[in-house]
């Protein structure tokens, strides 16, 4: 059992070591476009009210992701989802009279 573990600890290590060097990319891509989206909602809240910038960023992530599962990804919607989807919106607009 022990030499069973530390073969996966090698292996799982080496997974890692080749993920890392082929990804590194992946990752500052996403930090910057991380930063670029946070500069843009201080932008946004210099210039907009905050009750007008918290709804369309959480409401407009709820129907980007949505759109882009179906239009890209090909993403069948059942009732569960479509209903899921419309009380994540009606909670934004609760939260935001």
């Amino acid at each position: 059992m022990p030499d069973n573990y530390a073969f996966q600890r090698k292996k799982n290590k080496d997974e890692i070591t080749a993920n890392l060097t082929k990804g590194w990319y992946v990752a500052i891509s996403y930090g910057v476009i991380n930063a670029l989206l946070n500069l843009f909602v201080m932008l946004s809240v210099a210039y907009l009210s905050p009750g007008v910038v918290f709804p369309v960023i959480c409401g407009g992530g709820l129907i980007i992701t949505l759109l882009l599962s179906v239009l890209i990804f090909k993403e069948k919607l059942n009732r569960y989802q479509i209903i899921g989807f419309v009380i994540g919106v009606a909670s934004i607009v609760l939260m935001n009279i």
